[in-house]
């Protein structure tokens, strides 16, 4: 299944296991506004439940699972609109339960009498009604906290406690749920449904809150060196203790230097021939990595967790295209040094370097003599003084593009822009392989 399938196949699951309750059948029946009322809520409570648990699994990071999305990365542009789509729908849940009180109180519709109640115990306690108030106030705390997930200038040290909270609210949201639910559900898929994505959901939302996201893949070790390098980038070498770090060129890894902080996405930079040792360069771009500089110092304890990543140069295409938008050449370090310790590369192979100005094209100082070593042929585009890269350019001087394979690693309007023109020109979309670092 293709990614931008999965939300779609979501939806669609939990919708046909609601049609086969018996509230979705009485509809039919010539129901009236409240029974549609009901059913709506129910339907957009199933929907929004799967989306979430989804969601709550590509947050965990599951080794098994990141080849089948191709890559973290995907997984969490996937995360983010599972995400987006559980709170619209949670929105239209809250709309169902809270706007047909709106309407009485205006006298455009009638309230049914009410049946029995459920039975309350000596202490009056009642479990539905506790689960009626724990969804009401989940639902207001989660809607700040999407806000706040999908607002850009919000701190990263801070978005990453928020993000936590999610966990909680999925579990009260679990408790709402089952509580809720119809008896006779619990004999019928809608039911089993919403079991299994509970069940999955609330084992991961426990596994974050207990801090056990990616402990297994976590190595620990000391940074050996820190530095501003030529173009304004920060050169970090870190050393782990114990057996190391095995990963493959072109992959990924996150750092934390303070629990508060948080973990944070960095390409590394070296081959990995040496399992200890490993090789960051950094921009100062946002809130976190501007600080970094100052904050960090030789000798400082981080832990490194990974790798992760499907930017590994794999296939049989027979020309390679690499084109490296600013920073986006630590991948492209991390080839070059493994095609020269292995021979060289062993088909036609360019990088095309973008930077906006030749001062940020200063870094790695030695790019010319990496790509010597390894048999590629190195073309620099400086926007200020040659204008930018454009796919057209970059057709005209491919050759065939049916047998070409792309890595891009950059920006991302600069990936789409590239993507849709080199497709346009001949190139194959499943040749463009480039990873969307954004991981908020």
């Amino acid at each position: 299944m293709k990614l931008q399938q999965i939300l779609p196949a979501a939806l669609i699951l939990a919708i046909t296991c609601y049609l086969f309750t018996p509230g979705a059948a009485s509809l039919l029946s010539g129901a009236n506004f409240f029974a549609w009322r009901k059913e709506f809520i129910l339907l957009t409570g199933i929907s929004a439940f799967t989306c979430m648990s989804l969601a709550m699994l590509l947050a965990v990071r599951p080794a098994w699972l990141e080849g089948h999305i191709g890559g973290l990365d995907k997984g969490y542009a996937l995360h983010k609109w599972l995400g987006i789509a559980a709170g619209v729908l949670i929105l239209l849940h809250w709309l169902g339960h809270d706007g047909a009180k709106w309407l009485v109180e205006a006298g455009l519709v009638q309230r049914p009498v009410r049946a029995g109640g459920e039975a309350r115990g000596a202490t009056g306690f009642s479990f539905k009604e506790l689960a009626h108030q724990l969804g009401s106030w989940s639902f207001y705390v989660m809607a700040a906290l999407v806000v706040l997930a999908l607002t850009k200038r919000f701190p990263y040290k801070y978005f990453h406690w928020v993000h936590k909270a999610f966990g909680v609210i999925f579990l009260i949201g679990t408790y709402h749920g089952l509580v809720l639910m119809p008896q006779a559900w619990w004999s019928q898929p809608a039911g089993w449904l919403m079991i299994a994505v509970g069940a999955i959901g609330s084992a991961c939302a426990l596994w974050s809150l207990a801090g056990l996201i990616g402990r297994s893949r976590t190595r620990h070790g000391k940074v050996t060196h820190i530095d501003l390098a030529d173009g304004g980038i920060i050169d970090l070498r870190i050393r782990l203790d114990g057996e190391g770090l095995t990963h493959k060129a072109g992959q990924f890894a996150f750092l934390k230097f303070d629990t508060l902080e948080g973990a944070h996405p960095f390409t590394i930079a070296s081959a990995g021939h040496d399992p200890q040792a490993l090789r960051f360069a950094i921009k100062p771009l946002g809130d976190y990595t501007q600080t970094l500089l100052n904050r960090i110092k030789a000798g400082q304890a981080v832990a490194v967790e990974g790798p992760y990543g499907r930017f590994d140069f794999s296939g049989n295409a027979e020309h390679e295209v690499w084109v490296a938008g600013g920073i986006g050449i630590t991948p492209f370090m991390a080839r070059l040094e493994d095609l020269a310790a292995h021979g060289g590369a062993r088909r036609p192979t360019e990088l095309w370097y973008s930077t906006a100005t030749r001062f940020e094209a200063a870094f790695p100082a030695d790019l010319e003599a990496q790509c010597q070593r390894a048999g590629v042929r190195l073309k620099r585009v400086i926007a200020d003084e040659d204008g930018r890269l454009s796919a057209q350019h970059l057709a005209q001087h491919s050759g065939d593009l049916s047998r070409t394979a792309v890595w891009f690693c950059g920006p991302l309007p600069f990936a789409d822009s590239l993507r849709r023109g080199l497709t346009q020109h001949g190139l194959p979309k499943a040749a463009f392989h480039a990873e969307r670092f954004a991981m908020r």
